[in-house]
């Protein structure tokens, strides 16, 4: 490893940095992959959207970043700031795939509209999907966000 240390949850893991040091890194990177990934979006669209991040690291650098969109994420504590959110979305920009394996069962269309990497940790092409029109509401939603563990699949 770069810095000659390597903590016992980094063993056998070839990146650049460790984990818990590389996830530091980067943040303005995924800033940008939104942007980019949300520019065709029409303003209404915008409007009328949530980002939900795969970890409260990816959501806490897009607030860091001052997203035009507002984040959630269901990650340890974040999703206590969940109630703060009082738009109705009719489209939410999904980060990550880990946790959002099954989301076309509660949306009509998802499609990924981008990708962002991070250079000292194994985070590479992480999908950046849309999803329109969902099929439950918000708080539904959320609830099935909310994760004190690093991963999850919707049921």
């Amino acid at each position: 490893n770069f810095l000659g240390i390597v903590p016992e949850i980094e063993k056998g893991k070839k990146s650049g940095l460790p984990q818990w040091f590389g996830d530091r890194m980067d943040w303005k990177n995924l800033a940008d992959a939104i942007e980019e990934s949300t520019k065709k979006l029409s303003s209404e669209e915008k409007q009328n959207s949530i980002i939900v991040a795969n970890f409260y690291g990816h959501a806490s650098s897009l607030e860091y970043y001052k997203s035009s969109i507002p984040v959630v994420s269901g990650h340890n504590s974040y999703f206590l700031w969940q109630n703060e959110i009082t738009l109705t979305p009719q489209n939410y920009i999904l980060i990550g795939k880990e946790r959002f394996t099954n989301w076309k069962d509660y949306f009509e269309e998802v499609s990924e509209i981008g990708t962002f990497s991070r250079r000292f940790t194994k985070e590479q092409n992480i999908p950046i999907y849309l999803a329109r029109r969902p099929r439950i509401s918000k708080e539904e939603l959320f609830g099935k966000l909310k994760d004190f563990r690093w991963l999850l699949t919707l049921n």
